[in-house]
């Protein structure tokens, strides 16, 4: 079966690690794994101050709190996003303020953008969707006009360059994320990058307060890939990796990306923590590879770019010069038909995002979204499928799907 989710970067040496490392309990909080780690992502991306967390959401919940902001400053972010960006906003009790998106390349509208500045305005977090960079230099002069702190959403983009230079790089700060997903995983984990020095002390002092997460949150990190590579073979197999899934997140042998209570806008009680250093362990061999992961998506984003219908709308080509794809997205009529059939023929295909703000499930009114106020954001939310694009699926494989998704529009949407 062909996945494009449920742990798409585990390959053999991930998962021996895994194995390897959940019976080695004693190693679980070593603080060699996490130097290591932060000095090669520093080192790879050109950057200077990194911290690690269990989420890529903590580490803006910090560094938004370092700005010691009010319950009337706002804060611009786009709509077409994950709640997971938005609720760090409400956690330390700042107004989220939501900007449509441009249908060309999913970011932030500098049109929309700039009509909702206002005086209340002070920080732009600035999204690099699916891999593919912001128009950063426009952005960056608008913000700049305007006297805003910038964070970049690097969580898509770990990789990404813009003008020769990697993103993460140009704001007064910015966030990675280390998710299952992601363009690289540790199952969770996040890391938040410093820019601007009048930042650094306060966050450095934000950082050493948190603690350590419990052991047995880091036993679920580890067990995640494992549960996956027994779940993945036996998926469509009479549903039994369907079971497998529900059961271990039932008994919470492993976790969830987002807890029942973030969709309402609410901090878990299990977060904010720094990231466990064994999972430091993990992601470090994920960075190894991060060229690899990124070149074969660019690969087969070509492969889907070249072989779709004029039916299927894929990004505009001027993207395949710049993103790397973390999800290769198209937009389709009634996307959810699609998945089904799909997924019925063995390929499961992505849902980012299927939300104006995802999940699927969020409530709109506690993350303060206000229907219609992002109307490309929300078109885009009901067109969008994502194809399958990761280390373990195979050129051969895209063309297949790429076939299959011609023949299927063609045969359903005359």
């Amino acid at each position: 079966m062909i996945f494009t989710s449920l742990s798409p970067n585990t390959q053999k040496n991930d998962l021996f690690l895994a194995i390897k490392s959940i019976l080695q309990p004693w190693k679980w909080n070593s603080s060699k794994y996490q130097k290591k780690f932060v000095n090669n992502f520093n080192q790879k991306l050109q950057l200077k101050n990194s911290f690690t967390f269990d989420s890529a959401r903590s580490g803006l919940y910090i560094v938004l709190k370092s700005l010691n902001l009010s319950k009337n400053d706002e804060i611009i972010l786009q709509a077409y996003t994950c709640v997971a960006l938005v609720n760090p906003i409400l956690w330390v009790g700042a107004q989220p303020k939501y900007v449509d998106c441009d249908e060309d390349d999913f970011n932030i509208s500098i049109k929309d953008l700039q009509k909702k500045i206002n005086p209340n305005s002070k920080v732009l977090i600035i999204q690099h969707t699916f891999g593919q960079p912001a128009k950063l230099t426009k952005i960056l002069n608008i913000a700049k006009k305007n006297n805003l702190i910038v964070i970049e959403d690097c969580a898509h983009s770990l990789g990404t360059k813009y003008k020769n230079k990697y993103t993460g790089s140009f704001g007064d700060a910015a966030i990675f994320s280390l998710g299952r997903d992601k363009v690289i995983s540790s199952t969770s984990g996040g890391v938040l990058t410093i820019n601007n020095q009048r930042l650094l002390k306060k966050v450095k002092e934000l950082y050493k307060e948190l603690p350590s997460p419990p052991n047995f949150w880091t036993f679920q990190q580890l067990a995640h890939p494992i549960i996956l590579a027994i779940v993945k073979p036996t998926y469509n197999f009479l549903k039994i990796g369907r079971i497998i899934i529900r059961s271990a997140l039932l008994i919470k042998l492993i976790s969830k990306p987002i807890q029942e209570s973030e969709k309402f806008g609410k901090k878990p009680t299990n977060q904010t923590y720094k990231l466990s250093g064994i999972l430091h362990k993990v992601a470090n061999l994920q960075l190894q590879k991060l060229d690899q992961y990124n070149n074969h998506r660019i690969k087969l984003a070509k492969i889907y770019h070249t072989n779709l219908s004029k039916k299927v709308s894929p990004p505009s080509p001027s993207i395949l010069s710049e993103s790397i794809f973390l999800r290769y997205t198209v937009l389709v009529p009634n996307p959810r038909t699609i998945y089904n059939h799909f997924l019925d023929h063995n390929i499961q295909l992505g849902t980012w995002f299927d939300n104006v703000i995802m999940p699927k499930d969020t409530d709109l009114k506690s993350v303060k979204y206000e229907l219609n106020s992002c109307p490309n954001a929300q078109k885009l939310a009901i067109q969008s499928l994502n194809l399958p694009n990761g280390i373990n699926v195979s050129t051969k494989e895209a063309k297949t799907i790429s076939k299959k998704l011609n023949s299927f529009i063609d045969n359903q949407f005359k």
